[in-house]
């Protein structure tokens, strides 16, 4: 009974002395192979924006341990929409990526390593402000007298905005559109696409300042010029053209208009006479403006001059004004 206990005793000891040997090698073994934690990174990121709608990106990480990390970035922009990827390759990335919109812009960038393994990722943001695409306006004036300013802007460098902003010194600013002349009493018309033309009335004799300004946009920077405008005559402006043409032996087309811009409906009579006998060749009565009066004259051949000289009917002759054109000839044989 002794032998048997002492056997089962020793069996106990050995079979504890095994499972512990069991243990020990076990955690020895886990701890050999357990494997480092990756690097740490940091992301820096510098922005800049040297020129209109782009931004200058340049991104570094670098590794505590002094290594030279490789991978990819991903951009994002501050609200969180992907923008790009990139590589990175010995720790530092260099591009230029164009914006939507100009002012401040702010990116982050999220390091992703190649090898996971050796170094951690990181996070890096920068910001820059991005300026708009340069342009340009240029404003001139023109007095159509009887108190009316003509403001004229062309601008360049920007195709989406439409309205330019007219300021006259102590008067309420008036809005202009790129593309149409705006008149009095709601007349209204088209110009090229680059220019602003707006009329503005009830203005007395004497100098002012005017500016116009286009405003920036998303993607435009905004600019502004100045102009002194001068208002010196009473009587609306009027403009008389003369055409002549000579298809035929001994004969003139005569070709003549005129042009006023206000009042609106305005009539006359142009007088047309050669410059160098003074005689009256043709008279054009009360044609309205804008209308082409046109004649044939019977003329000696050679060099001929004539004169248009437009007369408003009478009862505007105290607003409006008078004008006169003149052309040369030469009669086929």
């Amino acid at each position: 009974m002794s032998t048997t206990r002492t056997r089962v005793t020793a069996l106990t000891a050995a079979l504890l002395l095994f499972v512990g040997m069991l243990g020990f090698a076990t955690a020895t073994s886990a701890a050999a192979s357990a494997a480092p934690d990756p690097v740490v990174t940091t992301t820096s990121v510098a922005m800049t924006a040297p020129r209109p709608m782009a931004a200058h990106v340049e991104v570094t990480v670098t590794a505590a341990d002094g290594s030279a990390p490789s991978g990819m970035l991903q951009v994002y922009d501050a609200q969180g929409n992907w923008l790009l990827d990139h590589s990175v390759s010995d720790g530092s990335a260099v591009f230029e990526w164009g914006v939507p919109t100009s002012g401040e812009t702010t990116w982050r960038v999220t390091y992703v390593p190649s090898i996971p393994e050796l170094w951690a990722p990181s996070e890096g943001a920068g910001t820059a402000v991005v300026a708009g695409h340069p342009t340009e306006i240029v404003l001139s004036t023109e007095d159509l007298g009887g108190g009316v300013l003509r403001l004229s802007a062309v601008v360049d460098g920007v195709e989406d905005q439409d309205q330019v902003l007219f300021e006259i010194a102590g008067h309420p600013p008036v809005v202009g559109e790129r593309g149409r002349f705006i008149g009095l009493d709601g007349w209204s018309g088209r110009r090229p696409a680059y220019e602003a033309v707006v009329d503005v009335g009830g203005l007395a004799m004497g100098s002012y300042d005017v500016t116009a300004t286009l405003a920036a946009g998303p993607t435009w920077a905004g600019s502004s010029d100045r102009a002194t405008a001068v208002l010196s005559k009473k009587k609306h402006v009027s403009m008389t053209f003369l055409y002549l043409s000579s298809t035929k032996r001994g004969e003139v087309l005569v070709e003549t208009f005129t042009g006023v811009y206000y009042p609106k409906k305005s009539t006359g009579t142009i007088t047309v006479r050669d410059t160098a006998t003074n005689k009256v060749v043709a008279v054009f009565k009360y044609l309205p403006a804008g209308r082409v009066g046109h004649d044939v004259i019977k003329t000696t051949p050679g060099r001929h001059t004539y004169r248009a000289v437009f007369t408003p009917r009478p009862d505007l002759r105290t607003t409006v004004s008078g004008s006169r054109a003149q052309d040369t000839v030469t009669v086929k044989r």
